[in-house]
């Protein structure tokens, strides 16, 4: 959630991360956190695209960093997850585990994550110690959820899991499809879609479906939003539908160019959220509304994240980009290119030159179908 969205869809800057960007972005006061193929984690101004700080691992990072009192977590396929300081990138502490490590959730004083093995770690925020660790299945770059006493996680092996976050212990057990998808637990109740193209509210405490509903095509790697009465979710038939919390009817649909793996950002009745040929859509939450549209160079497979009246949205073309009006940023100027890259390059020129945008993102679609096919090892 974020107070103020982007009212129109200028680029107010770009931010060159030198590899492809699979994982959402991060924000915190006035920085952005995020990662990239070439295995480096970048601090970057949210105002004005400048780059901080950067801290390299010896993977690539798809993982979703987490910042969470004043510690930035974020794991890498070198089976490593680190706690990095938010001001400098400083490393405090590193937890080694058995496979590529996903995204962290951070509760209290315990940072939960899983790896490639198939287990779910609750390590120690404060010195990276494990705490507890659980067999969960087979994951594939899965973030857990966590809402008071439960964490839960689902796998491939269509399984939905509560663990106890003091110990690990398995509270319940729930059967689904195939899930490659992050849940979302609130208000008592957890949300998930899975390769079957089924939306569950499965509740907390007991693991007993509230309500399922189908939404017609393959959930892939996207976690439900879920804001108010409704909970969106996107599916591999480019669709992102809103469904009621209380019965898990349809409320409204909305068609994008090409399958959608990420949740939307939500603020103040709006929803942002990307497609896989890069395109990025601005809808209204109540009846699906999309009132503009921007195309991206570059297939997106992450969240938006919202912060400074901009949606930030990395792409498979190895930038960052701000969307948002120029005249909302803090310093006023015009939009600007950060990273090294070059302001007269790819994104002045495709603005400029309609054919050659066309082209791009065409192929931008193909590697994006490419990346959805082979590069995830079979999960695409």
């Amino acid at each position: 959630m974020a107070p103020s969205p982007p009212e129109d869809d200028d680029i107010r800057f770009e931010f060159d991360a030198g590899g492809e960007v699979i994982s959402s972005p991060a924000i915190s006061g006035d920085r952005l956190y995020v990662g990239s193929t070439t295995g480096t984690v970048h601090a970057v101004d949210v105002r004005t695209g400048a780059e901080r700080w950067s801290f390299t691992t010896n993977g690539t990072v798809h993982s979703s960093p987490a910042v969470v009192n004043n510690r930035v977590y974020v794991g890498s396929a070198d089976g490593t997850l680190y706690a990095l300081t938010p001001a400098s990138g400083d490393l405090v502490w590193r937890f080694e585990t058995e496979g590529e490590v996903g995204s962290p959730v951070v509760a209290d004083d315990r940072v939960f994550v899983t790896d490639r093995a198939g287990t779910l770690y609750a390590v120690s925020s404060r010195d990276g110690s494990e705490l507890w660790s659980a067999d969960v299945g087979p994951v594939y770059r899965s973030a857990p959820a966590v809402e008071g006493a439960t964490v839960c996680i689902g796998s491939r092996n269509g399984t939905l899991s509560g663990f106890d976050v003091a110990d690990g212990a398995r509270q319940w057990t729930y059967e689904a499809g195939p899930i490659t998808s992050p849940p979302t637990v609130v208000n008592g109740f957890v949300y998930v879609g899975d390769r079957e193209g089924v939306v569950h509210a499965v509740d907390q405490s007991t693991g007993e479906a509230a309500w399922t509903v189908n939404t017609g095509a393959r959930i892939n790697k996207c976690a439900p939003a879920v804001v108010g009465e409704y909970v969106y979710v996107g599916n591999d038939d480019a669709t992102l539908s809103a469904i009621r919390i209380t019965d898990g009817e349809e409320a409204w649909t909305v068609d994008a160019d090409r399958w959608i793996s990420s949740p939307p950002a939500v603020a103040d009745g709006r929803l942002f959220v990307c497609d896989g040929t890069g395109r990025l859509l601005g809808v209204d939450a109540q009846d699906g509304t999309v009132g503009w549209t921007r195309l991206l160079p570059g297939y997106v497979t992450s969240s938006p994240a919202l912060a400074d009246s901009a949606v930030v949205v990395g792409t498979g073309s190895g930038q960052v980009f701000a969307v948002g009006s120029r005249e909302d940023s803090a310093n006023g100027t015009e939009a600007a290119t950060a990273g090294g890259s070059d302001s007269d390059g790819i994104l002045s020129f495709v603005l400029a030159h309609p054919v050659p945008f066309t082209i791009a993102g065409c192929v931008a679609s193909v590697v994006g179908l490419l990346h959805q096919l082979f590069a995830s090892g079979g999960d695409g």
